[in-house]
């Protein structure tokens, strides 16, 4: 079982993994342990599996003793790698009270809990936690309280290196028991306390709190229609190895709270395409760009002095009737101003647009999603979707592309839209999880020598990142990299791209980030051109700081709000008039460090520092000479 890091740690240079720490998200439920228990009453993952009840490794126990309900839990497993199973045991103890004394404010922290009151029994009815009921549910009424807390935290076999901690309680469940609403809830003891109101089940993110404590403080009822009850609990257990230093494995989600979404990792990279043109000298650049009109020469001479991969967008007609061969007509342009520079086809898995001279071919009744009437179903009313159960449609799709390369100029495809692979197994029993899987790992299979495919793969939200499609591309674009999903908030999105990026980096993957002034956060970008370009400028550093805590070599910066080159447009979509992007750099001194949503690093010729939660960065340039990116060199 591969282990992560718990603490401050590094990424550490080369990719080296040194060390075998891990950390458990342990979710339980009231009927855990008792005769009436399901599966999915405890379930304990590692980021890269999930365990319950009827795992042969979990075992639990409620009892109840006094006002505490307490449930006893071990999971067994090979924590320290060297082939014998661990146990780590604990305790889950619940309790509740009644009488509390309390203050209830909507004002953010101004409640407060000063006493927990009487004892009282907890009730468990109907898998859910309250307070002392005599009826037929649980519930938990105004000035009743209940409490959560981890005791009697221990292992056996565990080599002495490794130390458990309680990492704290992260999410507890909201459940309105039978009707009601504006129920009111304190969380916490003492003054200054956060408080709630809601009319409605709901799961409440936490931030890794020793204990929880739940305090009733009134709700609307009608009759005698219940209230609410706390539904489940989530809290994390610490695994650490002392004498690791904090490395971890780029490929062990763990750490993060949305730690079952992941399955297993993908292999490293052994399908041999020419490397796209890196170097250190400054920061390494890519550009998503269209036009349906001529590129000027000055903006042929721009693109190839400052950028080492040009992603050839769709609509990209440049003045010719198909798409195609205005792409074609912008690569051979490029390509004679500077050899070095990649450049992509653009082809979407999902959407047919227009302008493509292979959609002569297309048979939209028989190859696109219909709808009940057999009429096919248009993206935005305009466009044709792909229904990949059809064989031909798949060969079709391959075809296109397959076509596009046999011209020189164009180096690959970029495959935008993948969207039907977000699998914990992308390739169950060794065959594609479905025929969209299928279509991706054939198209990657017919690709001729020499050419890569880029996907529009890696994303947060999706069940295991949609990671196991890397196995079929050379690399990922990245977008919606702090998009929270589910359950996350921005900074751990955040976190959670920048683990996913740095793991495609150590298996030989390209990246190639795509970032905005917008990502920053800040005012409203203006409607003049140049309010644009001075946007621009103002924003870059906290987008250019996260990519500077992900690059090694193969990793390539996007930053601009638009990829419309139209002048009239008037869109900023080439951004090499920032100052940053013509620094001298340097390669990396070292990997990077973290502290909770704090990371650091050092290059030659800058210091980085950056916080994913307040999206504040420091690029602090040791010297601010100008590099010429077309002097770049491959290293």
């Amino acid at each position: 079982m591969k282990k992560l890091s718990v603490f401050t740690f590094l990424f550490f240079a080369h990719f080296t993994c040194l060390a075998q720490n891990t950390k458990l998200w342990v979710t339980a439920k009231a009927n855990a342990g008792s005769t009436s228990q399901l599966e999915s009453d405890l379930e304990i993952t590692n980021g890269t599996q999930v365990h319950n009840i009827s795992s042969s490794n979990v075992s639990i126990t409620s009892v109840n003793s006094g006002n505490a309900q307490t449930y006893q839990i071990a999971i067994e497993d090979d924590y320290d790698d060297n082939g014998v199973f661990d146990q780590v045991t604990f305790d889950l103890v619940v309790k509740a009270y009644e009488g509390s004394i309390f203050s209830y404010s909507e004002e953010e922290n101004a409640s407060s809990m000063i006493g927990l009151g009487a004892e009282s029994d907890v009730a468990l009815r109907n898998n859910v936690w309250g307070v002392n009921s005599q009826e037929d549910i649980s519930d938990i009424d105004e000035g009743e309280t209940i409490l959560f807390s981890i005791e009697n935290l221990s292992s056996s076999n565990l080599d002495d290196k490794f130390e458990l901690e309680f990492g704290g309680f992260n999410l507890f469940g909201f459940y309105e028991t039978n009707g009601g609403h504006s129920h009111k809830v304190i969380k916490g003891q003492g003054v200054n306390l956060t408080s709630y109101t809601t009319n409605f089940s709901i799961d409440y993110s936490i931030e890794d709190e020793q204990e929880v404590v739940l305090t009733g403080a009134g709700s609307t009822v009608l009759a005698d229609i219940r209230e609410w009850a706390v539904s489940s609990i989530r809290f994390s257990i610490l695994i650490n190895d002392t004498e690791s230093g904090g490395f971890n494995d780029l490929s062990d989600y763990s750490l993060f709270s949305n730690a079952s979404n992941f399955g297993k990792t993908y292999p490293a990279q052994t399908k041999d395409v020419p490397k796209s043109n890196f170097c250190w000298d400054n920061v390494p650049r890519w550009l998503a760009v269209r036009n349906s009109e001529p590129m000027t020469d000055d903006e042929i001479e721009d693109i190839a002095s400052h950028y080492q991969i040009v992603l050839l967008e769709k609509s990209n007609n440049q003045g010719f009737t198909y798409v195609d061969d205005g792409m074609v007509s912008f690569a051979t342009r490029l390509k004679e101003k500077e050899p070095s520079i990649t450049t992509l086809f653009y082809w979407n898995s999902e959407i047919n647009y227009d302008g493509y001279r292979a959609n002569e071919n297309y048979i939209p009744n028989e190859w696109s999603d219909l709808d009940d009437n057999g009429i096919p179903i248009l993206f935005k009313d305009l466009y044709f979707t792909y229904n990949y159960e059809i064989e031909a449609l798949r060969d079709w799709w391959i075809q296109a592309p397959i076509t596009a390369m046999s011209y020189d100029v164009l180096d690959g495809v970029f495959v935008d839209k993948v969207v039907n692979g977000a699998f914990k197994d992308v390739f169950p029993n060794g065959e594609p999880a479905n025929n969209y899987v299928r279509m991706l790992t054939d198209l990657y299979n017919a690709m001729p020598e020499g050419k890569k495919v880029i996907g529009n793969i890696i994303r947060t939200e999706r069940t295991n990142s949609n990671r196991g499609l890397m196995e079929v591309a050379d690399g990922s674009y990245l977008e919606r990299w702090s998009f929270p999903g589910t359950a996350l908030n921005e900074a751990e999105a955040t976190a959670i791209s920048i683990q996913s990026m740095r793991e495609a980096l150590s298996k030989g993957k390209e990246i190639h980030f795509q970032t905005s002034p917008h990502d920053t956060g800040g005012d409203a970008e203006p409607d003049d051109f140049e309010g644009k370009v001075q946007y621009a400028k103002d924003n870059v550093s906290y987008p250019l700081a996260v990519f500077l805590i992900v690059a090694e070599e193969g990793a390539f910066f996007s930053y601009q709000a638009s990829v419309n080159a139209k002048s009239s447009a008037q869109e900023a979509w080439n951004t090499s008039f920032i100052d940053e992007f013509s620094y001298r750099l340097g390669a990396p001194l070292g990997p990077p460090t973290k502290d909770k949503f704090i990371y650091q690093r050092s290059y030659e010729n800058l210091d980085v520092w950056v916080d994913l939660t307040t999206k504040e960065a420091r690029l602090d340039w040791k010297d601010k000479t100008k590099v010429a990116t077309s002097e770049c060199t491959t290293q």
